[in-house]
């Protein structure tokens, strides 16, 4: 599953892109020159985003983005989605998110801190039992939601609103049965 996932994120990402108003920078399958310095542990340049394989996506998606996160102590419902967010948002705001939904709802999630603890996997998954499909669909809410907020603060942005309202609503249940 996990490999279907991430495997369908690189191909939404797409190869070397270098928007000019994009705020990431270069990118090749969606790896900034950020991640991919924090990855390697050095200063990377455009040249190295070029050489990017997507094995090494692959496995920079694994690591710091699924499983340093603790995406993978989610329920797996909610694998999908978050694993996405992670990548989009970055993993505290995707986290942060989820937590702040489950707090509005009155599941006791301790803080929005953008950490997964055991109260974060607790309550998504009492939350994932008793809401389903409608806890993913008020997450795809707030993506665009938060993406609404970026436009406005930075219209150039606008750009993007295409790409990044389709990517949020390809999580909608209705649309994906196998990603339950």
């Amino acid at each position: 599953m996990l490999k279907k996932i991430i495997n369908t994120i690189i191909k939404t990402e797409g190869g070397y892109v270098n928007h000019p108003v994009d705020k990431g920078g270069p990118t090749k399958y969606g790896i900034t020159k950020q991640s991919l310095s924090n990855h390697l542990a050095r200063e990377v340049d455009e040249n190295d985003i070029k050489q990017l394989t997507k094995q090494e996506a692959f496995d920079i998606y694994e690591q710091h983005y699924y499983h340093y996160p603790k995406i993978d102590q989610l329920p797996q419902q909610l694998h999908h989605i978050m694993l996405d967010m992670s990548v989009n948002h970055g993993p505290r705001r995707a986290i942060k998110i989820l937590q702040q939904e489950l707090l509005d709802n009155n599941y006791s999630a301790g803080n929005a801190d953008g950490i997964i603890g055991k109260k974060t996997i607790k309550t998504s998954q009492k939350a994932v039992n008793e809401q389903g499909d409608t806890l993913i669909n008020k997450l795809i809410e707030l993506r665009l939601l938060f993406y609404r907020h970026i436009i406005e603060r930075n219209p150039s942005q606008k750009v993007f609103w295409s790409g990044w309202m389709n990517r949020a609503e390809s999580f909608r249940p209705e649309n994906n049965q196998d990603q339950a």
